[in-house]
């Protein structure tokens, strides 16, 4: 079985779509659960959510996450990404979304 490194690359928060669609706008800020970019954690075969981890963000990357420790690559191959070992990937706020990568670790 493989691991998989989940890293924080970049997070954004965009203020024209929060004005311009949520009701209150008054709290927004970027995710607090990723305040730091580069923090990683390291996800065996149990494939369990890392600790203080988003979970809306985890439910949008743990099929990835479930297919790099059983041992599979990224799901588009070369043809996307430079390394089949690796994947970007996101959290699904539309809002203020964080961009992870994750990494297969054999």
């Amino acid at each position: 079985m493989s691991k998989c490194k989940v890293t924080v690359l970049k997070q954004f928060y965009d203020e024209e779509l929060a004005k311009q669609y949520l009701v209150n706008t008054n709290n927004l800020y970027p995710c607090r659960f990723f305040p730091e970019m580069g923090v990683s954690w390291i996800v065996d075969e149990k494939c369990d959510m890392p600790e203080g981890f988003c979970k809306a963000a985890w439910d949008s990357i743990e099929k990835y996450v479930f297919t790099f420790t059983r041992g599979g690559g990224n799901i588009a191959g070369s043809s996307w990404m430079k390394d089949e070992n690796k994947m970007l990937s996101c959290c699904t706020d539309a809002v203020r979304p964080a961009v992870f990568l994750l990494e297969r670790i054999d």
